[in-house]
């Protein structure tokens, strides 16, 4: 397995494709949605287990308009990568894993979990 930050990233200024994709028509119906609906469809979906809980997670497309504050972790889906995802963030000019490397692979989306509440 080759870890992200084996080889430099591209920068986020890279074109976004020019094909909409179905996660990125998914993105744009959920970032349409307030925060408390959002929720409640959470609420909806939850299992009904005291033990078990559900975090709905909204995927930004990156390049794109969104951007994570600097200071935030978040998970990175990266393009080429045998793993679902990795803990990274943006510092400001380029995509770093949460050990401070470059990725290697180009960041292609984010989300950040807020944590699941009892």
């Amino acid at each position: 397995m080759t870890h992200p930050t084996d080889h430099p990233q591209e920068t986020a200024t890279e074109a976004v494709p020019a094909t909409p994709t179905p996660l990125g028509h998914a993105m744009a119906l959920l970032d349409m949605l307030e925060p408390s609906q959002l929720e409640a469809m959470a609420a909806m979906l939850a299992p009904h287990d005291a033990h078990t809980r559900l975090e709905l997670l909204v995927w930004h497309a990156a390049p794109g308009p969104r951007l994570p504050d600097a200071d935030a972790t978040v998970l990175c889906q990266l393009e080429a990568d045998d793993e679902d995802c990795w803990p990274g963030y943006w510092d400001g000019e380029r995509w770093m894993s949460a050990e401070g490397f470059p990725f290697a692979s180009r960041v292609v989306a984010w989300s950040e979990p807020r944590g699941v509440k009892p």
